[in-house]
């Protein structure tokens, strides 16, 4: 289920009304509505205005801050509408962490491999996939130390931990990117 992304374009004057809107067509429309306003009202016509992000899953008023243009703005946001969780963190992870940018990490967040789960829960799930342990011997595995691999991977830079709408997110290719 997407939830609709809200706007409001919030004039400078204390004269005239806000408006509310969820796509460039509706916007459109009230801008030239508000402009009409403003031309009958002050014999201006141009309704000067500021953008606010109000609601929505995928938007942030720092990503309609980054955008160049409402254009920009709703097509990240549709596009964001199709990714999973797991490609979200990755999105976030690769501007927060990383310090790309937020068309660069477009570009790049589908090479990031993000798990919902601990590093500490995953290295469990992790060492078992690629088969790490399946060369020791039995009666040894019992020693291996999980929580001291997993912290190396993560001092080291191959992983790291990333919180994304209050939940933990592993990275596990972070030394790659």
């Amino acid at each position: 289920m997407t939830t609709t992304t809200v706007l409001c374009a919030v004039p400078y004057g204390y004269d005239l009304p806000c408006f509310y809107f969820s796509d460039m067509e509706t916007y459109e429309e009230k801008l030239a509505e508000m402009k009409e306003l403003d031309l009958k009202q002050n014999l201006c016509g141009d309704y000067e205005h500021e953008l606010q992000f109000i609601d929505g899953e995928h938007g942030s008023q720092s990503l309609l801050d980054s955008c160049e243009d409402l254009d920009q703005f709703f097509s990240i946001v549709e596009r964001m509408e199709s990714m999973d969780t797991n490609e979200l963190a990755a999105l976030d992870w690769l501007i927060d962490c990383r310090g790309y940018d937020l068309n660069d990490a477009l570009e790049k967040y589908e090479e990031v491999y993000a798990v919902e789960e601990r590093p500490e829960d995953y290295v469990y799930e992790y060492l078992d996939e690629i088969g790490y342990l399946s060369e020791m011997p039995e009666h040894l595995q019992s020693y291996f130390n999980y929580e001291a691999f997993c912290r190396d991977l993560i001092l080291g830079g191959d992983w790291d931990a990333h919180e994304y709408e209050g939940s933990t997110y592993t990275i596990t290719n972070a030394c790659c990117l």
